[in-house]
């Protein structure tokens, strides 16, 4: 018997050390394509029934050390990063060489997955018309120096980081680099002014809309960073399918789709796990999982015919980051206040002017939703050829598309000048209007600086911004309730070395408004029941203001939680909106329990 008990230990021992020891672990540094690309590496490997788990590794020289040490056993890594860290030249590398390298260190790399990742100097897009930056080295001729926003690794990176940059091109700072790693606060530096340019990764999300432009690099500074992925050779040993899991991704992520993939990161706020995950279920690369845990999908309307992409990029980052359990979807139409109303999106991206009905000298303010956080503000620009018109909507007009808001604000100053839209069209075909002499001028609602008025106005230096005041009608009280007198800075244009006075409105998320007393929020079992237009909660409410990267609060004139009606409403309703909840939670579960009593009840017999 002890000789039977013994040869099943050593069987049990045998085979429980014959498989491989521990998971396969990936590793990531703390940017949000790593994490994707991490993820999409471990959800191929369990595909293949291996363990698989993430191990955050921070930055570059991190990641090395945790692979060399054996802490890392696989992740993705750039061919630039490795030439340069390597010691091998800065550009023009052989893939060869780099193979050669890893080789040297028990390390093999495993293939290249398609996309350049390369750096990249970028400038605000209005800025690099009017100072006509094209290339890294135009960037010497800023006054007092060049003021940059940076990674914090890059900073110190050297071969192809900052410092060697500045040298290489004879660039010098006018004051420390301010040091951000989120790609989101740096692109917010230099669009706020408080940076001329910052350092961007070819990928990044942000890069694919028109507001920040990439500057030539002449000198050819910076070496490709094709993406590939790198194993220890230890680890392709003990996991031989591992190769075949990399051959599954090449091809498939070119630099284009990998953007994208980030901007769903980056700018909507996705969590990379998730984005990981949704393309290798497109792909087909991996199968539908079971159903998980989380709350219901979120839906965040916006309205079909606004351009509001900047503004619903921040509206999705701060509803993410306020509801961080929910699937957030985007989802437009042509009544996004309706869609709200009716229980069709639980929040909506408006501009001041969704929230009136009606137009010309008396607007109605509409009641079914308040404005909650502010995502951004947008202003009337209006251009003509003379300068310092003394009728500045006198002549043919024309404005943004048809049934956008821009279009709606704009008809209705118009209006309370007696006129009428000349046009409809998209910016850049107004002004080609304008400089050809078929519009007399172009009045346009939009963000400051709008990036293809930038363009346009550099080319075309007898173009020119007309003053509007807070009465485009001319006459005193003949307003537009939600549209506040600003200015459009000095400089932020090409050819504008003056402040111009015009008009200007706030962009928002919103909710639905509180209806007749109060209406219910229910939790338990009734939360189940589909309820049209519940409003947000306080905490909900808090959550979105705190998330919001705009720290303003919604303009007095649209209907707000801060408003004495919102705030009296919401208060006012809580009592009741406790005993409804203990009301329809005792509804359902009688109701299930009948269920369970029909169904455990004996059959009658025939």
């Amino acid at each position: 018997m002890r000789g039977l008990i013994a040869a099943f230990l050593v069987v049990i021992l045998g085979v429980g050390c014959s498989g491989p020891q521990g998971p396969l672990r990936v590793g990531a540094k703390d940017f949000e394509e790593q994490l994707i690309l991490a993820h999409m590496l471990a959800e191929l490997a369990r595909s293949e029934g291996m363990r698989a788990i993430l191990v955050e590794c921070q930055d570059t020289y991190g990641c090395q050390q945790a692979m060399r040490r054996g802490q890392v056993d696989v992740m993705v890594e750039y061919s630039g990063t490795a030439s340069v860290l390597g010691g091998l030249a800065a550009a023009g590398d052989a893939p060869g060489d780099q193979r050669a390298l890893y080789e040297g260190l028990g390390m093999r790399w495993l293939g290249d997955l398609g996309f350049d990742n390369s750096y990249e100097m970028v400038v605000p897009t209005a800025r690099a018309a009017s100072l006509d930056l094209r290339a890294i080295s135009d960037l010497s001729r800023l006054e007092g120096g060049l003021r940059i926003a940076t990674p914090s690794v890059y900073a110190r990176r050297p071969g192809d980081g900052l410092f060697p940059l500045l040298r290489r091109y004879g660039l010098r700072l006018a004051e420390p680099p301010l040091l951000f790693d989120q790609p989101a606060e740096r692109y917010e530096a230099v669009l706020t002014g408080r940076a001329d340019a910052a350092v961007a990764y070819a990928t990044d999300g942000a890069l694919a809309g028109r507001r920040l432009r990439a500057l030539e690099d002449p000198l050819d500074f910076f070496p490709p960073y094709q993406g590939g992925v790198v194993a220890r050779a230890d680890a392709v040993s003990r996991y031989p399918q591992l190769e075949g899991l990399v051959a599954k991704l090449q091809d498939r992520l070119d630099t284009a789709t990998m953007r994208r993939l980030n901007g769903r990161a980056q700018m909507e706020g996705q969590a990379p796990a998730a984005v990981a995950a949704d393309f290798l279920r497109t792909a087909g690369l991996i199968k539908e999982g079971g159903e998980t845990a989380r709350e219901a999908e979120l839906f965040l309307a916006a309205h079909e015919g606004d351009r509001l992409s900047a503004e619903t990029n921040r509206a999705l980052r701060a509803v993410r980051q306020a509801f961080p359990q929910r699937s957030v979807t985007v989802v437009e139409g042509a009544d996004p206040i309706g869609l709200l109303a009716d229980g069709g999106a639980r929040l909506a991206v408006l501009g001041g002017e969704r929230f009136f009905t009606g137009g010309g000298e008396s607007p109605e303010r509409d009641q079914r939703a308040e404005a909650v956080a502010v995502v951004g503000t947008r202003t009337i620009h209006l251009v003509r050829r003379q300068r310092h018109d003394a009728q500045p909507l006198a002549g043919r007009i024309g404005v943004l598309p048809s049934g956008s808001g821009a279009a709606r604000v704009a008809t209705d100053i118009l209006e309370l000048a007696g006129k009428k839209p000349a046009r409809h069209g998209q910016p850049r075909e107004l002004l080609r209007g304008l400089r050809e002499g078929r519009l007399d001028g172009v009045l346009v609602l939009t963000e400051v600086p709008d990036p293809e008025f930038a363009e346009a106005l550099a080319r075309f230096p007898d173009l020119h911004f007309q003053a509007l005041d807070d009465r485009p009608g001319g006459r005193r009280g003949m307003v537009l309730p939600y549209l506040r007198a600003t200015r459009i800075p000095a400089g932020s244009y090409p050819h504008q070395p003056d402040p111009v006075e015009t008009v200007g409105s706030q962009v928002v998320v919103a909710g639905p408004a509180p209806q007749d007393g109060g209406a219910a929020r229910v939790g338990g079992p009734a939360a189940a029941l589909r309820t049209a237009g519940l409003p947000l909660s306080e905490a909900e409410v808090d959550g979105l203001v705190a998330a919001s990267t705009v720290k303003e609060l919604p303009d007095p004139v649209l209907p707000s939680p801060w408003s004495l009606s919102g705030g009296e409403t919401r208060t006012g309703g809580a009592a009741f909106e406790r005993v409804l909840d203990t009301v329809l939670n005792v509804l359902v579960w009688g109701f299930l329990l009948w269920l369970v009593f029909l169904l455990l009840r004996p059959a009658r017999q025939a």
